[in-house]
C-alpha cells in the first residue's frame, strides 16, 4: 500500500506491505465399507474450496485369498484423479489436494474395504430336474444351477447316487443326488445347493413274426426274429442281445378232422411245440445293460401274441388217379406206403352214387356201382 501526504508532509510518501497467507483448509475422508460387486470402489472427496483439487493419490493394501484372508500385498499411484480398487481386500487411500492459489497443499488418508459377496445358488424350481426326473431316453442330459445375481463364477459338480461322477451329465436310469459348488475364489463366499431326482427306466417295443410249419413229428421252435426297439441313441437292439424268455398256451388238433383245433388246452414254459395246433406266444424280453455302466435303462417287455405259432396238419390227402372199371367191380386198394407211419389213413369218395368205399376184412375195398 502507498500514501501519500501534504501540507508540511507533503512530498513524502508512506509505504506499506500487505500480505495474506494461504488459508489451511483441513480435508476429512471418511473409512467406507462396500460389498464386491464387479465395479470400482474409492472413497467419497467432500466438497472442496474453490480453487482446491485432487493432485493424486494412492492405495496400499492387502487382497483377500481364496480363504478371504488379506494376504495379497497391492499398490497403485493415480495422477490428478481418484485412485480405485476392485476385488476385495482392506485398503488405505491417500489423497494429495493442490491448494491453489488461496490454500496450503494437504493430505487426508482413510480406509477402504471391500467385503466378499454372498451368493445364491440354486436349481430351477420349474424344470423336470428339480426332484422330479424324467423317463430314460437314451441321450445325455445336463443338469445345471444357476447363482443369485447371473454372476459368472465357476461351479463344481458331483453326485452320488446309482453312478458317482463329478460332472453334471445324465443318462442312465437311477436315482442321483447332484451338488452344484460355487468355487467362490477370493471376491464370493462358498455357497452350494443339491438336488435329487430319478432318471425312471423307459420301455422296449416290438411286434411278434408269426410262423406256421407243418407237423412232422419233430419238434418245432418258435423265434422272434423282429429287432426290439429301444430309445434314442440305443437304437434297436438285437434279438440277440436281448434275454428273452418265452412261453405259450394253445390248442392241438385232435384225430377228428377239424379246420381249426379243438382239442385240449396246453401250457408250456419254452419256445417248442411238436404236436399239430394253434398257440400263441408269450415273451419277456430284458434288454442288455449298458456296456460301460452295467446299468439297466429299460422295463421288462411282456408281450403276447394270437395263433402266432402254428403246426398244421401234415399234408395226408391226394388224387389216387384215374381208374377205369365196368359198373359192378370191386377192387381193393392198390396203394402201398412205404414210409412208416403211425397216422391213420382214410380214404373217402367224392361222389358216394359211383365209387363206394367199404372194408373187406383188414382191406380197404372200392365198389363202382
Amino acid at each position: 500500500m502507498k500514501a501519500t501526504f501534504g501540507g508540511n508532509l507533503a512530498g513524502n510518501t508512506l509505504v506499506a506491505y500487505l500480505t495474506i497467507l494461504k488459508a489451511t483448509h483441513r480435508v476429512t475422508l471418511s473409512n467406507k465399507t462396500v460389498t464386491y460387486n464387479g465395479n470400482a470402489h474409492t472413497l467419497a472427496l467432500p466438497t472442496l474450496p474453490s480453487g482446491m483439487s485432487v493432485a493424486s493419490s494412492s492405495v496400499s493394501g492387502k487382497e483377500y485369498d481364496d480363504n478371504h484372508n488379506p494376504t495379497k500385498p497391492v499398490s497403485a499411484t493415480q495422477n490428478g484423479g481418484m485412485v480405485t480398487r476392485t476385488n476385495a481386500g482392506n485398503y488405505t487411500i491417500t489423497v494429495n489436494f493442490n491448494g491453489g492459489r488461496n490454500y496450503n497443499d494437504t493430505s487426508s488418508s482413510a480406509t477402504l474395504i471391500i467385503q466378499a459377496a454372498n451368493l445364491t445358488i440354486s436349481f430351477a424350481k420349474t424344470n423336470a430336474y428339480n426332484g422330479q426326473g424324467w423317463v430314460y431316453d437314451g441321450t445325455t442330459h445336463e443338469v445345471k444351477a444357476t447363482v443369485s445375481n447371473g454372476a459368472n463364477v465357476p461351479i463344481s459338480y458331483s453326485y452320488t447316487g446309482t453312478l458317482s461322477r463329478s460332472d453334471n451329465n445324465f443318462r442312465d436310469a437311477g436315482t442321483y443326488n447332484l451338488t452344484a459348488t460355487l468355487n467362490a475364489g477370493p471376491n464370493y463366499f462358498a455357497a452350494s445347493a443339491s438336488v435329487t431326482f430319478t432318471i425312471r427306466k423307459a420301455e422296449l417295443s416290438t411286434t411278434l413274426n408269426e410262423k406256421i410249419v407243418y407237423y412232422n413229428g419233430s419238434p418245432h421252435t418258435y423265434t422272434l426274429t423282429n429287432g426290439i426297439v429301444g430309445q434314442g441313441d440305443d437304437g434297436t437292439f438285437a434279438v440277440s442281445r436281448c434275454s428273452i424268455v418265452y412261453s405259450y398256451t394253445g390248442i392241438e388238433f385232435t384225430p377228428s378232422y377239424t379246420e381249426k383245433p379243438t382239442g385240449s388246452e396246453v401250457s408250456v414254459n419254452g419256445n417248442a411245440a411238436t404236436n399239430a395246433g394253434w398257440y400263441s406266444m408269450k415273451l419277456v424280453i430284458t434288454a442288455p445293460l449298458t456296456q460301460d455302466t452295467k446299468i439297466q435303462n429299460y422295463n421288462p417287455l411282456t408281450i403276447t401274441g394270437t395263433n402266432n405259432f402254428k403246426i398244421q396238419r401234415a399234408l395226408s390227402s391226394f388224387n389216387v388217379g384215374e381208374v377205369w372199371v365196368l359198373s359192378g367191380t370191386t377192387f381193393k386198394n392198390p396203394f402201398n406206403f412205404s414210409t412208416n407211419t403211425s397216422q391213420t389213413i382214410t380214404y373217402t369218395s367224392s361222389d358216394e352214387a359211383k365209387v363206394k368205399v367199404q372194408k373187406n376184412g383188414g382191406e380197404t375195398e372200392f365198389l363202382v356201382t
